[in-house]
């Protein structure tokens, strides 16, 4: 039986701020909306954005990746 594959990534990467910012743009064209549920998702999008950012402040210089599993 195979171990399960653990993944890198580096929070500083071109890819990570790359999803950062289309989160934010989504997070932009829900917050204009008047539809409750779409604020929902984007107080979702806001969360999670803020959360990679975090990452990406708590990465230290002697540790650039984090362990997700």
């Amino acid at each position: 039986m195979r171990k399960n594959t653990l993944k890198y990534i580096n929070y500083r990467s071109i890819e990570c701020q790359e999803i950062i910012v289309q989160k934010r743009i989504e997070l932009i064209k829900y917050n204009f909306s008047d539809n409750i549920e779409l604020n929902n998702i984007a107080e979702e999008i806001l969360k999670e954005t803020n959360d990679l950012l975090g990452k990406v402040q708590d990465v230290d210089n002697d540790n650039e990746e984090l362990l997700i599993f």
